[in-house]
């Protein structure tokens, strides 16, 4: 069995809030160090995982993949895809099959999975949205969050910005009234 997450009141709030808002919406979470930010992306892929759905983490690099993949992995065990450079060519070529059939339902990456096709996403999560490994400055060259937008559009599924600083067009927009915000700002005690 996995082990049980007990949420604060605000960590609640913040993730009964992200469940009410409509498809195709984007939010961002203001966070400080150890306020629980992965607790609450845990509980949505937790729904995920029981309706079916799919759901994208895009982390700043390749190294915080192991980090954040054993935290995930003892909450859902084998249903988790790791992508990385040091995956065999044949290995991306079943994940790619597995992402497109929807038989993939977790996906932590880089920005490059955005290159993926999906077949039911449900969020696309950002975390450290303000990192600026998420620009890419070789070809092709993009912004993640500005395909992260159009994908969240394409797939009318929801786009979780999650930054501990975040940037001025993320907190431009908030005040523009086309992002929802949150903020974590307690420590978050197991």
């Amino acid at each position: 069995l996995s082990p049980q997450i007990q949420l604060s009141h605000n960590q609640q709030n913040i993730l009964q809030s992200l469940k009410k808002l409509p498809s195709w919406s984007t939010s961002l979470l203001y966070w400080v160090t150890g306020s629980g930010k992965t607790q609450i992306y845990i509980k949505l892929i937790q729904e995920v995982i029981t309706s079916w759905w799919q759901a994208l983490l895009l982390i700043p690099e390749i190294i915080l993949t192991s980090q954040i993949g054993e935290k995930l992995q003892k909450y859902f065990w084998k249903d988790i895809i790791f992508i990385h450079s040091h995956i065999s060519p044949l290995k991306k070529i079943q994940y790619y099959r597995d992402i497109a059939s929807g038989d993939a339902q977790i996906i932590i990456w880089t920005r490059s999975a955005l290159f993926y096709p999906y077949h039911s996403l449900k969020y696309i999560i950002i975390d450290e949205e303000h990192d600026k490994s998420y620009i890419s400055d070789t070809s092709p060259r993009y912004h993640t969050k500005t395909l992260a937008l159009k994908m969240s559009e394409i797939y009318r599924s929801s786009l979780l910005l999650w930054s501990w600083t975040p940037n001025l067009d993320s907190l431009y927009r908030w005040l523009q009234g086309e992002y929802h915000f949150f903020q974590l700002l307690e420590s978050y005690k197991k």
